[in-house]
């Protein structure tokens, strides 16, 4: 039943276990193995007359292929197959039997042996290749199988991330609209519509208010990161001068920095490309880097925009704080969901969603850019993105217009 046109490379060593009631047959299969042709694997066999020794020697002990007998004196034909695979299904078994019965042999194949072979018709050379291409056969589809099985757990996974994904959308949506009117209620009540209000509720009010604040843009970036994940956000790009835009953008920040005690500067290098990006995602983008700056800054924040001396044209932007910086360890997760960085001895204490990031990646990789950070403890934070001169939608079905 073995055909082979090539020679097998399996291991060097081969652990064989005979299932063999006859000890003539016991005798002439050992002579077949031990001491083979020097080029090929060396084999160490076991032999047991029983199945049931068989499968207690399987229990104990790691063979690398089964050489099976039909007719033991405890087994009964082809449910010794059956027994056989249910002791040792992560081992090929090779039938060796004096029946030569073509529908045996394939009723056999069918339970799951590697090969049938009739013992009056095998000779030393057939029964060693015979097992070297039950090995390498076995091998290949286990990892076959374990290829099939990885594709179905990452399918899986997809799978619960997507429901997760359309969870978390659904809910997000559906709080947007009692946030909205407990804020308007919260709102009325500080403005004092209701009536004024003592010291005290004034300022449990004003706790509420930064609680729905709070609230709300979780809700809203937990639609952002929806909407970017699904496809659902589209490039609107246009054409825009960088100097003009990037102006323009700093300008909202000066009041805030003031406040802070902070330098905000922009730092604008000659001959800059037009861009074609979409202006809004971009904005969104500065929002977040300038204003996690502006937390954890001691005296300064620089927003830096120079055209790129690489082969990609297009423009690198740098938001650079001199706070307290991050260690290796925060920098390799900060982009992640949920991911909350807490820099020594800086920020206000400000809890975020955990979430801005991940928007300004995905932001930046819709643009077919890239977003990357640099620092270290004690030297500040520089968070760099590079944005190319036109961009276009990625590969995640995305539209530019």
């Amino acid at each position: 039943m073995t055909e082979m046109t090539a020679e097998t490379q399996v291991t060097r060593e081969i652990h064989v276990l005979l299932i063999e009631d006859d000890p003539d047959d016991v005798i002439l299969i050992q002579h077949f193995l031990e001491g083979f042709h020097p080029d090929l694997p060396v084999v160490t066999l076991a032999y047991r007359h029983r199945l049931r020794e068989g499968i207690a020697y399987l229990a104990l002990h790691k063979v690398d292929v089964i050489l099976l007998d039909l007719s033991l004196p405890d087994g009964r034909g082809l449910e010794t197959i059956s027994q056989m695979l249910s002791a040792a299904s992560d081992t090929p078994i090779i039938v060796l039997t004096d029946l030569n019965d073509e529908s045996t042999a394939i009723r056999a194949l069918r339970e799951g042996v590697h090969d049938y072979l009739v013992k009056g018709k095998v000779d030393g050379d057939l029964l060693m290749r015979t097992i070297c291409y039950a090995i390498e056969r076995f091998q290949h589809i286990t990892k076959i199988r374990r290829i099939e099985q990885l594709k179905s757990e990452i399918t899986e996974q997809r799978r619960i991330s997507e429901l997760k994904d359309e969870f978390v959308s659904a809910v997000s949506h559906e709080l947007r609209t009692p946030l909205t009117i407990i804020q308007n209620a919260v709102v009325n009540l500080r403005d004092g519509i209701a009536g004024p209000l003592s010291e005290e509720q004034a300022m449990i009010v004003a706790v509420t208010n930064r609680n729905c604040e709070r609230l709300a843009k979780l809700i809203n970036d937990l639609l952002d990161l929806s909407r970017l994940e699904s496809g659902e956000l589209k490039l609107c790009c246009r054409q825009l001068d960088p100097g003009s835009f990037f102006a323009e953008t700093m300008t909202g920040f000066k009041t805030l920095a003031s406040e802070r005690g902070i330098s905000l500067s922009l730092e604008l290098a000659d001959n800059l490309p037009t861009l074609s990006v979409d202006s809004d995602m971009i904005v969104q983008v500065l929002n977040n880097l300038i204003h996690n700056a502006l937390r954890f800054a001691k005296a300064q924040v620089i927003l830096r925009v120079q055209a790129t001396q690489s082969a990609s044209a297009g423009v690198q932007i740098s938001v650079i704080d001199d706070g307290m910086g991050m260690s290796p360890k925060d920098m390799a997760i900060i982009f992640n969901k949920f991911a909350q960085v807490n820099r020594p001895m800086g920020g206000d204490g400000y809890k975020g969603t955990g979430l801005g990031l991940v928007i300004c990646k995905d932001i930046i990789e819709l643009h077919q850019g890239r977003i990357w950070v640099e620092s270290e403890v004690g030297a500040g934070a520089q968070f760099h993105f590079f944005l190319p001169v036109t961009a276009h939608a990625t590969d995640k079905g995305h539209d530019a217009i």
